[in-house]
């Protein structure tokens, strides 16, 4: 049974590891994007009122990713208290990368995988 429940948190870490640095790359696109906008329009000479709306909705898009990692931020956290009510704890890194300390020294989260 412990096996089970530590391939299953296993599997929930990669993929948590997986959503969070998709939407760290998608929010570099986006911001890539809503940058590149007012340059383009600079760059080409044009009207300061053309291109709003675009960009307003670029912008927008960008707020909702946001948005997006800051649950996922969450989910990271409740998945870590899942972990320890079902007995499990963590002894090693799991999305095979190392994590940023702390000031205190310690990991700056905990991942999911025991």
């Amino acid at each position: 049974m412990r096996v089970r429940k530590i391939e299953a948190m296993n599997d929930v870490a990669f993929q948590l590891h997986e959503t969070e640095k998709a939407l760290d790359h998608a929010l570099i696109q986006a911001a890539a994007l809503a940058g590149m906008l007012p340059s383009a329009r600079l760059k080409a000479r044009l009207s300061g009122t053309l291109g709003q709306e675009a960009l307003t909705s670029a912008m927008e898009a960008q707020r909702l990713l946001v948005r997006a990692r800051g649950r996922i931020v969450t989910a990271h956290h409740q998945l870590n208290d899942v972990k320890t009510q079902i007995g499990l704890r963590t002894t090693a890194v799991g999305g095979g990368y190392e994590k940023p300390l702390t000031a205190a020294g310690g990991a700056a989260n905990e991942d999911v995988a025991a």
